[in-house]
């Protein structure tokens, strides 16, 4: 394989996994977690999986940083451990060690747990590194490994970028960002603290009539291309309730969403991320109710699509890639004083894993588990599968304690239904 220079978003996600491992963090790593049918073997998936091609090439793919030059991916020669098999795990230690597995550059960015519970459940997860894939990138690796048979070309075809667009565009987004000052948004994480554990994931499911009331309460709202705008909107307000029950009372919330650069069409490539972000704020007044704070949401998104931010964006990315990583920090830095946002949310929209068996063994759930950076200490993903909606809420129990989150659950559901 000839090297492959890493995208702009790429680079960003190696930011955020710097970031993560500063504060004392297992980095930015996304993880799929598949619970299997009782019965399930799992020696013999641990074997068919040891001789999967995919996972073969994917195990040794390494960044190599070569500044002045753009960083590449280059595949390793020797393998990667890449499969390991548990047994009689309590949920304790399942939570602790394989929900916080840490891949990395040196030892392979991509690792799979094989777990039989105590209880005699049957769990797969897979911890991939987000320097590795996008959301789509992740599906297309999940599909690849349930069935060897499934092909997808290993990166995409790039064309080359007209460099004056982007110099315009890099100085653009860097004014832009500047304007934007984020210095004051609310955070749930105090400067004093500093998670040292696992992060918690808790699911939040409804059922499909619940689903249908949410969507219509959407709409009702003012959220008519898609939910998006509501469950934003939702996530905010649950957050500057948080806020205000501590007694912090923050000028703004500010927070920015992944924007999907792929190119329309096929499922695509598997390494490599294409990714742009849209940023909103919203301040205390919009933030009262769900109709203002959708409304505040739908314009600024309206103004972001008119100025073609998600673009502009994509190339001040591109352009930081030859910028060392120490000082690309302190630029990101030096906007928020090192905030980064009020929450992380990522809307996935209708699933995409479509997945009814692993490697021949049926599938019994799917849930998937996004890196918490910290700051903030909270992230939300929410999914549509078969017409159910699924929040996964991941934080630290630093940052929320469990009175908190056993509130937040109420008010959540509250501002949905």
């Amino acid at each position: 394989m000839q090297d492959q220079a890493l995208s702009g978003s790429d680079y960003f996600h190696l930011l955020l996994d710097r970031k993560m491992l500063h504060n004392g963090l297992v980095g930015n790593i996304s993880r799929i977690h598949l619970e299997l049918e009782p019965n399930a073997n799992l020696n013999s998936i641990q074997k068919q999986l040891s001789e999967n091609k995919t996972l073969n090439t994917v195990s040794r793919l390494k960044v190599v940083n070569q500044w002045p030059l753009l960083p590449v991916w280059r595949e390793e020669k020797e393998e990667r451990k890449r499969v390991e098999f548990h047994s009689a795990l309590s949920m304790s230690e399942f939570e602790s060690s394989v929900l916080n597995r840490k891949v990395d550059n040196n030892n392979g960015l991509v690792f799979i747990d094989l777990c039989e519970l105590v209880d005699g459940s049957k769990q797969v997860v897979i911890s991939m590194h987000h320097v590795l894939f996008d959301h789509q990138g992740m599906v297309n690796f999940l599909h690849a490994l349930a069935d060897e048979t499934v092909a997808f070309p290993l990166f995409p075809d790039r064309e080359k970028p007209k460099s004056l667009k982007v110099f315009t565009n890099f100085w653009f987004m860097t004014f832009y960002m500047l304007k934007r000052s984020s210095s004051k948004l609310g955070t749930l994480i105090a400067k004093s603290v500093q998670p040292s554990g696992s992060p918690i994931f808790k699911v939040i499911e409804f059922d499909e009539n619940e689903t249908k009331q949410i969507e219509a309460n959407a709409w009702q709202a003012g959220s008519r291309i898609g939910q998006s705008a509501f469950y934003i909107s939702s996530t905010a307000q649950l957050v500057n309730q948080v806020l205000q029950s501590r007694r912090e009372n923050s000028p703004y919330l500010w927070f920015s969403i992944p924007h999907n650069q792929r190119r329309k069409g096929p499922d695509g490539h598997l390494v490599s991320n294409e990714l742009s972000f849209l940023f909103f704020r919203l301040n205390s007044n919009e933030l009262n109710k769900t109709e203002t704070a959708v409304a505040a949401i739908n314009q600024q998104l309206k103004a972001q699509i008119k100025d073609r931010i998600a673009k502009r964006y994509s190339d001040l990315l591109k352009s930081l890639r030859f910028m060392p990583m120490p000082i690309y920090e302190a630029m990101v830095d030096l906007a928020s004083k090192g905030k980064m946002s009020s929450f992380g949310f990522s809307d996935l929209g209708t699933d995409k894993i479509k997945l009814n068996e692993f490697v021949g063994v049926q599938i019994v759930n799917t849930n998937h588990y996004p890196p918490v950076p910290s700051p903030p200490g909270f992230n939300v993903v929410v999914s549509k599968n078969n017409g159910k909606l699924k929040f996964v809420w991941a934080y630290f129990p630093e940052v929320l304690s469990d009175e908190e989150i056993g509130q937040m659950e109420q008010w959540f559901k509250a501002l949905l239904l």
